[in-house]
């Protein structure tokens, strides 16, 4: 717990890594990536990681989505020590708690736009009955509702990835993790999938955090964090060049 953070507000938080170290063995060699991370995200938090290539970014957002465990330390999610969990633990606290969006959307590409949405929700075995409402509430979100029968493979850039967020958002999650969402998008269209970030974390029950390489889009979110050598700083928003001046991160 931070200084001046009451147990309560410690509780609030959706995330919080502890010590969080992580290091991969070559042969004899131990290469650490992760050193000693503290790191808190509450509901209503837009959060943006930067960092150079191999720094650890995509090992801390395999971490957070519970599909790789950290050589030591503690993972609370959703205030529960996930680390102490089996896989179906994990996997359950996955479905429950987690929704995803990648670079390229990843949708089937011979499927409907509904299907793509519908397959998670069999996963999680929500019945037939209520997965119409739920697809539809998620098309909604992010204004797609009038594609909901249109084939995946016809759908624009731009859409494709606004039905990956809609897919990230159909379980209900608290908690959305994107890597380099806007990677493939014009600027108008990243704009706009941050827009729906913006507009998801702001109604206060989730949080979304994003992996970035873009500055312009870092500069959106409520919180910038720098990974450079296994350490995590926090950056001052007033400037969006990701230099180190922030001190090392450990706030929530």
């Amino acid at each position: 717990m931070n200084r001046g953070e009451t147990s309560n507000q410690a509780a609030d938080h959706l995330i919080e890594l502890r010590g969080l170290t992580h290091e991969y063995t070559l042969g004899n060699a131990r290469l650490p990536v992760l050193d000693n991370l503290n790191f808190q995200v509450a509901p209503g938090h837009l959060v943006a990681v930067m960092g150079p290539s191999g720094s650890g970014k995509s090992t801390l957002l395999y971490i957070l989505g519970l599909l790789l465990k950290p050589t030591q330390g503690t993972y609370l999610l959703g205030g529960e020590d996930t680390l102490s969990f089996g896989r179906r633990q994990q996997a359950e606290h996955r479905r429950q708690l987690l929704g995803f969006v990648f670079q390229n959307g990843d949708l089937l590409e011979n499927s409907l736009v509904y299907e793509n949405l519908e397959f998670p929700l069999i996963y999680a075995g929500v019945p037939r009955r209520e997965r119409p409402e739920r697809i539809m509430e998620a098309l909604g979100k992010v204004s797609l509702d009038h594609r909901v029968h249109h084939p995946a493979n016809r759908l624009s850039g731009g859409e494709r990835q606004r039905v990956a967020v809609a897919r990230a958002l159909v379980n209900r999650p608290r908690i959305i993790l994107a890597d380099e969402p806007t990677g493939q998008l014009d600027r108008a269209n990243s704009h706009l999938i941050l827009d729906y970030f913006a507009e998801i974390a702001a109604a206060g029950e989730k949080a979304v955090i994003v992996v970035t390489h873009d500055p312009e889009i870092a500069s959106r979110c409520r919180r910038i964090c720098i990974l450079k050598d296994g350490v995590l700083y926090e950056h001052p928003r007033s400037t969006i060049e990701p230099s180190l001046a922030g001190r090392r991160f450990s706030t929530g």
